[in-house]
């Protein structure tokens, strides 16, 4: 049997206090237990995000070992990327020359004789400059009245002459007329 001295006089006081501290207890040991949970989670989340970061981190240094090893490769990437940002850029700007040029050289040639093409310029909104090259004044004289017609001028909505020369070599004259204007639209030719 235990024997111990109650060094508390009063029973009811000292089952009051008994049944603090036994609260007491049972409080901190909840709390020490929410605590534990809670940093253990925080803990576990912690460890987690360092993982993938280290993770990330030996990805980073393994690219960048490759990107070392593999220098040229990189250059020849930024070369092309390079090249295709300035096709698109020229694509950008795109006059559609060929069906224009081929749009002219098709009128031309139904004229009677057939003018030479000497030079043509087209520029992006449609305004074209270019020069035809006669052998003799017959030949300028019928194009006039080529020109004047609907079937040549299908193709303009507007064309001047510009100018007209005669180059003289020795008993040979060549006759130059040059033209400027607009073009209709390809897809809005009249037929």
């Amino acid at each position: 049997m235990k024997k111990g001295i109650n060094l508390i006089t009063r029973h009811k006081k000292y089952l009051h206090y008994e049944g603090f501290f036994l609260k007491l207890r049972i409080g901190l040991i909840i709390v020490a237990v929410v605590f534990f949970i809670v940093f253990s989670g925080f803990f576990y989340f912690l460890l987690h995000k360092n993982n993938q970061y280290n993770q990330l981190i030996l990805e980073k240094k393994k690219y960048l070992e490759y990107l070392d090893a593999h220098k040229e490769v990189e250059a020849e990437f930024a070369y092309f990327r390079n090249k295709q940002n300035q096709l698109v850029s020229i694509l950008g700007q795109d006059v559609q020359f060929l069906p224009y040029y081929n749009l002219v050289v098709e009128s031309l040639k139904t004229a009677s004789p057939e003018p030479k093409l000497e030079s043509i310029i087209i520029s992006k909104d449609r305004t074209i400059n270019f020069t035809l090259r006669f052998e003799n004044s017959g030949s300028i004289i019928n194009f006039l009245r080529f020109a004047e017609s609907d079937n040549f001028l299908k193709s303009f909505s507007q064309l001047v002459i510009s100018s007209f020369n005669i180059e003289e070599k020795k008993d040979n004259k060549k006759y130059q007329l040059n033209f400027s204007g607009t073009l209709i639209p390809f897809n809005e030719t009249k037929n």
